[in-house]
């Protein structure tokens, strides 16, 4: 991760980060719960291409994407050991049943003690697939929002609609936390790289011992970041009285309309998928 590698808010002259926050907030939600919702990754692609798409136009740096390929990589591992039990027949809704539960390899057989049976079919390959273009899509639009939504903007909505300053400030202290996390593990990394520090080792056993430098810091750096916020949170008084609002927003017309068609259009979306015609399902 290179120093350039912040994760949060920066202004750029594009049409996502000029967009009043709770059209943005709630088209790229949407579109992320669409992804969820959504088991066929035909449909799922469909909506990571958008996605991807709305992340070039607010013009997010390139290394953030990064942060999406990793993710969908680390849950490769749970996937690939959940996804052999995907094997319920009820689960498979468009697919032919004789094509989806079309044993690839069984890994337990029927009846096997307490895990059941598990196999790899081809309905399970169709469920990895569309969960891997899940994550990606979930995690691009997580970050696009985080890069276009100005933190100040969104304590200035929150205030707004009388959200209580509590509230608001736990939400900002965990939204905050991410960027300034990963912050600082660009930092620890970069000052170890300096001093000659680097894990490039094959044999896990010493991979895990290369990374004790990098380990301690981030550790150290965790536990007074903590801290930092509990005196923070004491010395400003957070609650004491209500934060007002200063700034107005004005919806456009297109925005009115994203903000209300977004959530909309997901509902229909989600009813389609578990009833007849089962659209997005597998």
């Amino acid at each position: 991760m290179s120093a350039r590698a912040k994760f949060e808010y920066e202004y750029r002259p594009t049409v996502l980060h000029h967009m009043h926050p709770l059209t943005k907030a709630s088209l790229m939600i949407s579109l992320a719960a669409l992804s969820i919702s959504w088991m066929d990754y035909r449909y799922s692609l469909v909506v990571m291409v958008l996605i991807f798409i709305l992340s070039r136009v607010a013009k997010i740096p390139w290394v953030w994407y990064w942060l999406s390929i990793l993710f969908t990589i680390g849950w490769i591992h749970y996937d690939l050991i959940t996804m052999i039990f995907q094997v319920n027949p009820g689960l498979y809704k468009v697919l032919p049943q004789d094509y989806a539960l079309k044993e690839l390899f069984v890994v337990t057989p029927r009846g096997f003690p307490i895990v059941g049976y598990s196999a790899l079919t081809w309905g399970t390959i169709w469920w990895m697939a569309n969960m891997l273009v899940t994550y990606f899509a979930i995690v691009t639009s997580s970050v696009t929002l985080v890069y276009t939504l100005s933190p100040s903007d969104l304590v200035q909505l929150m205030a707004k609609v009388k959200i209580p300053s509590q509230l608001i400030y736990s939400f900002m202290a965990g939204y905050r936390f991410f960027p300034i996390t990963t912050r600082a593990l660009s930092d620890i990394v970069n000052a170890q790289r300096l001093r000659g520090w680097q894990a490039s080792a094959r044999n896990p056993v010493k991979f895990v011992r290369q990374m004790a430098p990098f380990v301690y810091p981030v550790g150290r750096q965790f536990l007074r970041s903590v801290d930092i916020v509990s005196i923070s949170t004491a010395t400003r008084a957070f609650g004491a009285s209500p934060i007002t609002p200063y700034k107005s927003f004005k919806m456009k017309a297109y925005e009115l309309v994203l903000t209300v068609l977004s959530p909309i259009l997901y509902v229909i979306a989600l009813y389609l998928t578990i009833t007849p015609p089962y659209i997005g399902a597998i």
